[in-house]
C-alpha cells in the first residue's frame, strides 16, 4: 500500500472507533435514526460552507450542533426525527443544486471518498474519539439509570451533553466517510453487539470490533478494486447484519 494512503485509513480507523460508540448510545435510547439525521446535518452544514465563507469541517460542526439544540424539542413528537433528517436532506439538495462547488461537496458526502481526506479529519476524529472515550462511559451510565428509573431523568446539561458529543462525532465521521457510510457504522455494529451482547462493556468490546473489522476489510477491498469506499463498507456492513441474524436467533434458543 502507497503511503499516501496511510492518512485515510488513519481517518477511516478513528471514524469506525467513534461511530461504534455513538451507535451504542444512541441504541441504548432507542434512537438510531438520529445517527442519519446528524450525520445529514453534517452534511448540510458542509454544503452551505462556501455559502458562509468557512472551512467545511467548522461548517459540519455548526450544521450538527444546530440539529442537536433542535432535537430534544422536535423529539417530543413521535415523527420528529423524520422531520428532521427530511429537513437537512432537502435543504442539502437545495444548496448542491444552487452552489458552484455545492455538487463536489454533495457528491463527496455521497460516494464517502475517504481516500480524499485530509489531516484536519484526522485530528478532528482524533479530538471526537478521545472524548467519547472519556465521557461517554459515564453517560452511557447516566442514560441506563434513567432507564431503569424514568422519574429520576437526568439533567438538562447532561442531554445537552450527549447531544452535542453524538452530533459533532457523527458530523465529523459523515465529512470524512459519507453520510450514509458514517450511518451504517453507527447502526449495523451496535445493532449486532446488542443482540449477542448479555452486558454493556461485551457489547461496547464486540461494536468496536465489529466496526474496526468491516472499516479495514471495506477499505482494501475499495482500494483494490477503485470503488468509492462508501458503498462498499455500507454494503459490507449489510452482508454481516444479514449473516449475523440467524445466529442470534440460535443463541437466544
Amino acid at each position: 500500500m502507497d503511503s499516501i494512503f496511510y492518512l485515510p485509513l488513519l481517518s477511516g480507523t478513528l471514524a469506525a472507533l467513534v461511530l461504534a460508540w455513538c451507535g451504542l448510545l444512541l441504541r441504548l435510547r432507542s434512537e438510531s435514526l438520529a445517527a442519519l439525521s446528524y450525520a445529514q446535518a453534517g452534511g448540510l452544514g458542509m454544503v452551505a460552507a462556501p455559502l458562509l465563507g468557512w472551512a467545511t469541517l467548522p461548517s459540519a460542526l455548526l450544521g450538527a450542533a444546530a440539529a442537536a439544540l433542535v432535537k430534544p424539542w422536535l423529539a417530543r413528537s413521535a415523527d420528529g426525527l423524520i422531520v428532521l433528517l427530511l429537513a437537512t436532506w432537502g435543504l442539502s439538495l437545495l444548496l448542491v443544486a444552487n452552489l458552484p462547488s455545492g455538487e463536489h461537496i454533495g457528491r463527496m458526502l455521497i460516494d464517502g471518498q475517504l481516500y480524499f481526506t485530509r489531516l484536519e479529519h484526522a485530528i478532528g476524529l482524533a479530538i471526537g474519539l478521545l472524548v467519547a472515550s472519556v465521557l461517554l462511559p459515564g453517560l452511557s451510565r447516566r442514560i441506563q439509570r434513567e432507564l431503569l428509573f424514568p422519574a429520576q431523568p437526568m439533567s438538562r446539561m447532561h442531554s445537552l451533553l450527549i447531544e452535542f458529543i453524538l452530533a459533532g462525532c457523527l458530523a465529523l465521521a459523515a465529512a470524512s466517510i459519507g453520510v450514509m457510510a458514517a450511518f451504517a457504522l453507527a447502526f449495523i455494529p451496535a445493532r449486532i453487539a446488542f443482540r449477542f451482547a448479555s452486558r454493556w462493556s461485551h457489547a461496547v468490546m464486540l461494536a468496536l470490533a465489529l466496526g474496526l473489522l468491516a472499516h479495514l476489510v471495506a477499505f482494501f477491498l475499495a482500494l483494490h478494486f477503485d470503488q468509492p469506499y462508501g458503498p462498499v463498507l455500507t454494503l459490507i456492513l449489510l452482508v454481516a447484519a444479514l449473516a449475523s441474524a440467524p445466529l442470534a436467533k440460535n443463541t437466544k434458543a
